[in-house]
């Protein structure tokens, strides 16, 4: 498959995207003239969309073969590439491979897709390596998106053991990473034919406004309360250092009627697809969150992070504030500081927010509900059938209908909550594409 113009331009449309970056358009061309990159660019700057685009080159759209194998360091992040590629409509069939489900079931799948491109973390690639679910030898394009983050992580062995399996000669390799200096390159890429693509110094830094809100007590909850309130129902992500500290808030806002949701690691992954699906649907107005969120996550509606905890490095804190910067907005990010503690480098020129006299109180329903369908692409459902569904059964204009996710056992919708009760009421019991199932406003 050649990127040209013509399919450039339906790519774009399809995503309701203008134009490119100067970095993804450079990408895209360093890419197109073959070898190995290193690019290097901010979070929140589109190296997804870049690579992807630069990927097509590489598939055979008639072929049945993988020919792209894509490591990255989280499972929300393959997913959401995935969909980036589903939501193109080129033509290219896609899988994310992850941990949190069954690998059998995934064996099914990729049986069926045939996917062109595997995105997918290194663990479990390995797995699909093994059993031969995967078929490695027509692969010509490996990359590593995130790659700073998967060495934090400790993939570089797993991540080895992937390059390792897939062919020896005719094989191309690009690196994505967000920082300038990542390491263990020579493990993946011949440095002395390496084409490196260096966009580092283009920061969302520039385009974050900084706060420093005082908290009169260590305990920053009441502070916290006082500030969310003044977002109303922006959307807003909250950082805490722990699973514990992001258990607590939560429930502590929770119990204040706000419209929050968590995110972290020893969550199912069940209910983190839930969360992120409210919070990128507008359902709910606050996510709180480990630095898991500080990767992965692309919500263009964030405009406003609150760092709940101090962030460990500036390198760190960036990550989170470029939840707020997604494709070159603009953003804000707050920082409680307790009186205990200092405000870090990062937050040295930051202007000072009060929010003492704020009086708390919990922000106005969001205009959208989520609800729950226990039905998904194994099912054969697809988001018209979704929206056939709850127009004709449940009475409901599609202009009340906001964004549905399918994902393979269950799929997501959001409608307005001024339709919600009638909508549940008018569609129970009745079958989607003649199946029974469970449609229910997730809680």
């Amino acid at each position: 498959m050649q990127l040209t113009d013509q399919l450039l331009t339906q790519s774009l449309n399809n995503l309701g995207i203008a134009s490119l970056s100067e970095m993804q358009r450079d990408f895209v061309a360093t890419a197109g003239r073959g070898g190995d990159v290193l690019l290097l660019s901010p979070t929140g700057s589109g190296k997804t969309l870049a690579f992807v685009l630069a990927a097509l080159n590489h598939i055979d759209p008639d072929g049945n073969k993988t020919t792209v194998i894509v490591v990255q360091p989280s499972r929300e992040l393959a997913q959401q590439s995935d969909d980036l590629v589903r939501r193109m409509k080129c033509g290219v069939r896609s899988m994310a491979v992850t941990g949190g489900k069954a690998a059998a079931t995934e064996r099914k799948t990729l049986e069926g897709i045939k996917p062109h491109i595997v995105f997918g973390t290194p663990g479990r690639l390995l797995d699909h390596f093994d059993s031969k679910a995967i078929a490695t030898a027509a692969v010509s394009l490996f990359i590593i998106d995130e790659y700073d983050k998967c060495l934090e992580q400790g993939f570089l062995e797993e991540m080895t053991a992937v390059r390792a399996a897939l062919p020896e000669h005719a094989l191309t390799t690009w690196l994505i990473s967000a920082t300038s200096e990542p390491a263990e390159i020579s493990h993946f890429i011949n440095k002395t034919r390496l084409c490196r693509l260096d966009f580092t110094p283009q920061t969302a830094d520039a385009r974050v406004q900084r706060f420093v809100v005082t908290s009169p007590t260590r305990d920053k909850l009441d502070t916290l309360g006082r500030l969310l309130t003044t977002f109303g129902s922006r959307q807003t992500i909250v950082f805490a250092a722990h699973r514990e500290s992001v258990d607590r808030i939560y429930g502590h806002l929770k119990d204040a009627r706000f419209a929050v949701g968590k995110y972290h690691g020893g969550m199912d992954q069940a209910d983190r697809e839930r969360a992120v699906y409210k919070f990128r649907c507008g359902a709910i107005a606050i996510l709180v969150s480990t630095d898991l969120a500080a990767r992965g996550l692309d919500i263009p509606e964030v405009k406003q992070v609150v760092h709940y905890h101090i962030a460990a490095d500036a390198a760190t804190a960036s990550h989170r504030d470029g939840r707020s910067t997604r494709w070159l907005a603009e953003g804000a990010s707050y920082a409680i500081i307790g009186p205990d503690e200092t405000t870090p480098a990062w937050f040295a020129e930051a202007d000072s927010l009060d929010v003492a006299d704020v009086v708390l109180r919990r922000p106005a329903p969001s205009d959208w509900a989520a609800i729950y369908i226990g039905r998904g692409k194994q099912d054969k459902i697809s988001k018209g059938d979704v929206v056939g569904f709850i127009c004709k059964k449940g009475g409901v204009k599609a202009a009340d209908i906001g964004r549905i996710d399918v994902t393979p056992h269950a799929t997501y919708a959001a409608v307005r909550r001024t339709v919600l009760k009638g909508m549940l009421s008018a569609v129970a019991g009745e079958k989607i594409k003649g199946q029974k199932t469970i449609i229910e406003e997730m809680r």
